[in-house]
């Protein structure tokens, strides 16, 4: 009966057989219930709560804390020198911390 089958939807004007491309493709509901388990893994990733979140008090604060961290790395003679380098530095020095905190 699948041969039969098979053989009609060959027979079909343009497309084809389209079976077995259906049977490959993942349908609507894995890639939903894919997505959302993605989502809820970022989610569970975040250790610090959004801005929208945080209490008035402490968003401004935090605000004030990040304007201040900036002005002085643009203020700083590497930076304004040659601003990619700087930041490409910056980066590599913060992985490889990273990898000695875990590593201890």
């Amino acid at each position: 009966k699948e041969e039969i089958m098979a053989a009609k939807r060959r027979e079909t004007p343009i497309v084809g057989d389209m079976q077995p491309l259906h049977l490959a493709l993942p349908t609507l509901e894995e890639i939903v219930r894919q997505s959302q388990k993605n989502l809820s893994n970022i989610n569970s990733e975040k250790s610090t709560k959004s801005l929208g979140k945080m209490k008035k008090n402490k968003r401004q604060r935090q605000l004030a804390q990040e304007m201040k961290t900036f002005s002085q790395v643009l203020a700083h003679p590497a930076f304004s020198d040659d601003p990619l380098s700087a930041i490409k530095n910056h980066l590599s020095a913060s992985v490889q911390s990273a990898k000695n905190q875990e590593q201890s």
